[in-house]
């Protein structure tokens, strides 16, 4: 009986150092993955925007079977983006039926070190996906441990109330030569379910209050059919000025530029707001220097910014000019000085309290268009995809970079950037 007390002591004073190990073990003082060590182009970007009209869910049937099918850029594209928020940075590889994941997440300080490092090695064997390596930091798991663990988060996912209806829905994943195939049977209730679990009681109140806020606008009698972003972005940042006497002013921009930046997306709020079916907002051409392209630009960016990636809203406005000079638009550098300043307006009006507050006594002053749209006079526009590359080759040529400066310091000259920089 001594010796069981004995072990049992010896046990209980260990753990705590046990634990202090494995903590020490896996963190590290360098990333295994730098920021931007998986780079994206604009092509990228394109896959990805097709990849999302293929599963768009308003074009999907109630038990439509459905292949998500990725290869290794794709899932850097969509693994980097999920993990932003978590100050992650990740790259994956596929080959010979082998997926090869290396991620690296930034830590607050603390006395140990500053990383979270984690290698995987996962490979198809037949039906099953086995893990052949897992090391978290310096720590490195036996293969039988690897895989209890993946097994019991997978049928913790399977039970848990969050993500039992994703579990349900997930039909297999397979690893091959290039790709990873995710099956998977649409069900329309997982929209709901994924905006119940994944976005707050509070963040769901502040989206369905600014887009009841923007109906109204909207709505106001006398407007007319064409209506300057102005009159919105006064309205609604005037209301986020309100109530950020008692709540977040970071989280009340964010979600002015959401609604503003969806309903000018033209993909409508019923998705989103389910509530506001019933409620049908005014239809108004909504403009930016004369031009509804421009909002568009502008909101879009402004929202995909504030989101938390404005690497990202300056890819996809980039994408998007390239895309067009293959079409009758052809390129614009008029387009692509709009979606600048909509990501620097994203970016600012959520980047702290003060730098949110500034956003909005400036819109609650009624600024002028041209307060915080930079001058296009003169910038190119129109280019087809023979004249762009003949006249600037790519996006990384000097050309095409003295153009961007061009924008750039066209945007610091605003009233806007002057009065909101150094917040």
């Amino acid at each position: 009986m001594k010796f069981v007390l004995k072990l049992l002591l010896i046990i209980l004073l260990s753990t705590p150092l046990i634990f202090i190990g494995v903590v020490y073990l896996s963190v590290a003082q360098e990333p295994i993955v730098e920021p931007g060590g998986s780079t994206l182009s604009p092509r990228d970007i394109t896959k990805a925007k097709n990849l999302l009209k293929q599963h768009d869910p308003r074009s999907l049937r109630n038990g439509q079977i459905k292949n998500l099918i990725l290869d290794s850029k794709e899932l850097n594209l969509l693994g980097n983006y999920l993990i932003n928020s978590l100050n992650g940075h990740l790259i994956v590889t596929l080959n010979d039926k082998i997926l090869k994941l290396q991620s690296s997440f930034q830590i607050p300080p603390n006395k140990l070190e500053n990383y979270l490092n984690l290698s995987l090695l996962a490979q198809q064997n037949g039906d099953l996906i086995t893990i052949r390596e897992l090391q978290i930091g310096n720590l490195n798991l036996p293969n039988w441990i690897s895989n209890l663990i993946v097994k019991q988060l997978l049928l913790f996912l399977q039970t848990a109330e969050p993500t039992r209806p994703f579990s349900q829905s997930l039909q297999s994943v397979r690893i091959t030569d290039q790709q990873l195939i995710v099956r998977y049977k649409w069900n329309p209730d997982l929209l709901h379910v994924a905006r119940k679990q994944f976005i707050s009681t509070e963040e769901q109140e502040r989206l369905y209050h600014y887009q009841k806020r923007l109906i109204k606008i909207s709505n106001q009698p006398n407007l007319g059919r064409k209506v300057s972003l102005n009159h919105y972005l006064n309205g609604l940042f005037n209301d986020a000025r309100k109530r950020s006497d008692s709540n977040n002013p970071v989280e009340e921009n964010r979600a002015v530029l959401i609604v503003l930046g969806q309903h000018l997306s033209g993909h409508g709020h019923r998705l989103l707001f389910p509530e506001t079916a019933h409620l049908h907002p005014a239809r108004k051409k909504i403009t930016l220097s004369e031009r509804h392209d421009f909002a568009q630009h502008y909101m879009i960016s402004a929202a995909l910014s504030a989101i938390g990636d404005s690497q990202l809203a300056d890819l996809i406005g980039l994408q998007k000019e390239l895309s067009d000079s293959n079409r009758s638009s052809g390129f614009s550098f008029t387009d692509l000085a709009a979606d600048r300043a909509g990501n620097y307006l994203g970016k600012v009006a959520t980047e702290s309290e003060k730098s949110a507050r500034a956003v909005q006594k400036f819109f609650h002053f009624h600024p002028k268009e041209t307060d915080y749209m930079p001058s296009v006079k003169g910038l190119p526009e129109g280019i087809s995809a023979r004249a762009f590359k003949t006249q600037y080759g790519s996006v990384n040529s000097e050309q095409f970079n003295q153009v961007e400066k061009q924008i750039q310091q066209r945007l610091k000259e605003t009233a806007f950037y002057t009065q909101t920089e150094n917040y």
